[in-house]
């Protein structure tokens, strides 16, 4: 990406490194007989903006369709202030069942786009910061589901401990600290 300023880097490089941990915790997860979800904005209808799933990683991942899949889904149609269509990759269960048996129907189609500042001075976004209620049922049924499965099967598998040190070493915030959300250097 020619012409970026050093902030646009170094935020490109946390974002980079925060997708790579979510693949990378994803993998281990999954082949080690548990279920994962990962989110992000969905891909843009313009192939010449950029996207995480466009990448060779999510696409060699997504090859075949086993164990991750893809699924889109509209925010709104759990309950979101915003239209906001996001792509989904899981792995180890039916995410889309889960979804469906937690959409509302008594919802309508938000007309008002979630850009720029309300007349408070806060940014509009905020509003899409969260999952809605209904979409985090959603995520806590299809790992429920999952769980039950793992018990009838037997239980889960035991992870290898160098798994158990990459999740301790993904999780480690480098002398940082959390924030509620990205904040730049």
């Amino acid at each position: 990406m020619p012409l970026r300023t050093l902030a646009e880097l170094l935020q490109l490089s946390v974002g980079n490194c925060l997708l790579l941990k979510g693949i990378w915790l994803s993998v281990a997860v999954t082949y080690h007989s548990g279920s994962t979800a990962l989110e992000h904005p969905a891909m843009p209808y313009d192939e010449e903006l950029p996207s995480i799933w466009r990448s060779g990683i999510l696409r060699l991942l997504l090859r075949g369709g086993v164990p991750f899949r893809r699924v889109t889904i509209q925010q709104w149609r759990f309950g979101a202030e915003g239209v906001k269509p996001t792509m989904l990759l899981y792995s180890n269960g039916s995410l889309p069942s889960a979804l469906e048996r937690c959409e509302l129907s008594n919802v309508t189609k938000p007309t008002v786009p979630l850009l720029g500042r309300d007349a408070e001075g806060r940014f509009r976004t905020a509003k899409a910061k969260e999952y809605p209620s209904a979409l985090s049922r959603a995520f806590a049924l299809f790992f429920s589901d999952r769980l039950a499965r793992l018990t009838l099967e037997g239980g889960p598998k035991e992870a290898d401990p160098e798994v158990f040190d990459f999740v301790a070493h993904a999780a480690c915030l480098e002398g940082g600290s959390m924030m509620p959300d990205y904040q730049p250097v």
